[in-house]
């Protein structure tokens, strides 16, 4: 890209997150340590080690993260609020200029060159979701680094983005429960597939790395009995809570009942002796060993629901997809949000205040999504057809898919963050619709031929 037209992008940008910084007053929150990913503060900043060693609900990584900020800003968190913001910001701008690495790859005008870079700009979730203290943009930006690997990996056949792309995914299991070793399994099958090219690498690659991603599972294993996240049990209940005891499985106003942690102690592991404050008493919070307790009969309760009533368990997850992607695109309002950001979601809050108003602007958005999907389908049958390049695009679908099936069936309130983890694909939408189709092939194909004719 031109460092005069990226230069200019850069300075739009800067500009106007001074201008929702200190015009509209948005910006993070100051307490971040209420978050149920997060240990407590305390734990954090004088017993990081150990605390993240006994971490079974969430994987460890951005506690790791927030603990070695906590320990450089003294647990002020105001001041690893503003890092983080800060930190935010550098990922978008990294972003940006990925995408627009991209861009000079096909053939688009300046005018749309801006128009998607604008977009990317004023994004209502960007903006919201840089402002709030909590991995959600780092997870976006990891998935987003994903899809530019696997197109530079297909693109140039380099072994180096292969192995970048695995360790993006690698980095994503460590951070957020939504990304389990198993995709690096589907991810693998689907390079088979797909590529001819340096099966044996490929090979490689995924063993390693899916080797390194099962060491926290097989940790949590070895100390706990226990292989998944802590909170998959509460999630899938959250699909048959009205249907269920009220409160059994629920996380508020407690995860956990009286007697849970005993119940594990005795249930999951006769000699468990481990004394540590991260897995029992008040600083354990929502890492207590008791919620692996919970979790296990609320996964079993789910599960039993499931035989017992499958027709309306599908029905449930089906109302729950075609409902993410009816709220996708500007509902950004989950449990918190930045300060200011009233401003801008009460405008949307007003929509819902009409109820004919609320149905027209879920169908648009569902039928704008749905339009995306198929959008790309057709666009790879017809890039397979006119054998040219875009293999990445089945990456980034079976990536999207992924995290929104997971969404679907393990997150019932939090949608908004699963579909934010591939936002990218709107920007990859909007690249290949501006586009001149095969442009860039042609050209190519035009200067080997006379390379090889001189």
């Amino acid at each position: 890209m031109q460092k005069k037209k990226f230069l200019i992008i850069f300075l739009i940008f800067i500009l106007t997150r001074f201008l929702i910084y200190f015009y509209f007053n948005i910006e993070p929150v100051g307490k971040i340590f209420h978050h149920w990913q997060l240990l407590d503060k305390e734990l954090l900043h004088h017993d990081l080690l150990k605390s993240i060693l006994y971490l079974h609900t969430q994987p460890f990584l951005w506690n790791l993260f927030i603990g070695c900020l906590t320990k450089i800003f003294n647990g002020n968190e105001i001041y690893i609020s503003n890092f983080l913001l800060l930190y935010h910001l550098s990922l978008t701008i990294i972003f940006i200029y990925l995408i627009n690495k991209i861009i000079t790859f096909y053939y688009l005008s300046n005018f749309k060159i801006y128009i998607i870079n604008l977009f990317i700009i004023f994004n209502p979730g960007i903006i919201f979701f840089e402002n709030l203290p909590l991995y959600a943009h780092t997870v976006f930006f990891l998935f987003s680094l994903t899809i530019f690997f696997s197109f530079f990996y297909f693109r140039d056949k380099k072994s180096k983005y292969l192995a970048l792309f695995y360790l993006c995914l690698l980095i994503l299991t460590f951070i957020w429960s939504a990304f389990s070793p198993i995709l690096l399994i589907l991810v693998f099958i689907v390079f088979k597939l797909i590529s001819n090219d340096n099966k044996k690498i490929q090979k490689i690659f995924f063993v390693f790395f899916f080797l390194i991603s099962i060491l926290p599972t097989l940790k949590n294993y070895i100390i706990f009995k226990n292989i998944s996240s802590s909170f998959i049990g509460y999630n899938l209940a959250m699909h048959v809570n009205p249907y269920i005891e009220s409160g059994q499985c629920s996380l508020s106003p407690s995860p956990i009942r009286e007697g849970d942690e005993n119940n594990y102690i005795k249930y999951h592991n006769k000699n468990f002796k481990i004394k540590h404050p991260s897995i029992s008493g008040q600083l354990s919070r929502y890492n207590n060993v008791g919620m692996i307790y919970r979790s296990n009969i609320c996964k079993s309760i789910t599960i039993d629901f499931l035989k017992e009533n499958p027709f309306i368990f599908t029905k449930i997850l089906f109302t729950e997809f075609i409902s993410l992607h009816g709220k996708w695109l500007i509902d950004f309002a989950i449990i918190e949000h930045p300060k200011g950001w009233d401003k801008i979601y009460q405008k949307t809050q007003d929509i819902y205040k009409n109820d004919i108003l609320k149905k027209i602007k879920q169908l648009i958005n569902i039928l704008f999504i749905f339009f995306i999907y198929f959008y790309f389908v057709k666009k790879i049958i017809a890039f397979y057809k006119k054998k040219i390049n875009r293999k990445y695009l089945i990456i980034t679908l079976l990536l999207l898919f992924y995290i929104i099936g997971v969404g679907t069936i393990f997150s019932k309130y939090e949608g908004e963050r699963f579909f934010y983890s591939g936002y990218i694909i709107i920007v990859l939408f909007l690249i290949e619709f501006f586009s001149k189709d095969n442009y860039l092939e042609k050209t190519l194909k035009k200067t080997t031929l006379s390379t090889l004719k001189s």
